[in-house]
């Protein structure tokens, strides 16, 4: 046999593996193959996952923040129109305008919700834990029936304390209880005025038994993402308080 006969005979075996090789990926290819699929799968859905959180907490955060914007600007107009009402009760007359730095009490027509016009005593307050509070606002009808609770299911306005919450329903142009800020680290109220006729004008933590309505009342909101910027509310002519209701 020729010797270029042995030379094609031992090429053919290098040929026949080289075309099995070209036939299909071995176990071990496919095996990383499918890791890297799995790896890549993992990274997409976390990034979905990642990328919804983001999406709920950026949209939590612009509904609380659209809730507190109006809650201010709801304070804002009420305070505007405070009238200064001295209302007599058996002890003597008081102010119907009070507050110290967690709670507000004045006068003021009653919100176009209500629906019945005429003028309501407002109030606002904190309720709830240190680190899970709520602005609450309440409204009595200016009426000496409705303030005493002699009027359906309300409960009686007694002047600067709380009010326990009603169980039943109430009529709202009665008395009204509404939730302005869910979620709420702290509230600070201050009052700009003067003691009395010809004092100097300053900030009061508490305005009592003054015989005048404040110049300014300044609102400082606390929250779990930071404080809000001070809103400070101009209200009517002082020497309303003066003049009796």
């Amino acid at each position: 046999m020729s010797e270029g006969a042995d030379a094609h005979r031992r090429r053919r075996p290098a040929k026949g593996r080289a075309v099995r090789a070209r036939a299909g990926y071995t176990l071990i290819e496919f095996v990383i193959a499918l890791t890297l699929v799995g790896l890549i799968m993992v990274l997409v859905t976390g990034g979905i996952f990642l990328g919804a959180r983001t999406w709920d907490r950026v949209d939590a955060k612009a509904e609380g923040v659209s809730e507190t914007r109006q809650a201010l600007e709801f304070l804002r107009r009420q305070l505007m129109s405070a009238r200064g009402i001295m209302h007599p009760l058996p002890d003597g007359e008081v102010p119907l305008f009070w507050g110290n730095q967690q709670m507000l009490e004045w006068v003021a027509p009653l919100p176009p919700y209500v629906g019945n016009g005429g003028l309501g005593v407002m109030r606002l307050s904190v309720a709830g834990e240190a680190q899970r509070q709520q602005l609450l606002f309440e409204h009595w009808f200016y009426h000496p029936q409705a303030l005493a609770g002699e009027v359906g299911d309300a409960p009686a306005w007694t002047p600067l304390v709380g009010i326990r919450a009603p169980d039943g329903e109430v009529d709202p142009g009665i008395y009204g209880r509404h939730v302005l800020i869910e979620r709420l680290q702290g509230l600070e109220l201050a009052y700009f005025g003067a003691e009395e006729e010809g004092a100097a004008l300053r900030w009061f933590s508490q305005w009592e038994g003054m015989d005048a309505l404040p110049r300014l009342v300044k609102i400082r909101l606390r929250q779990a993402d930071g404080d809000w910027p001070d809103m400070v509310v101009a209200l009517p002519d002082p020497m309303l308080g003066r003049r009796g209701g």
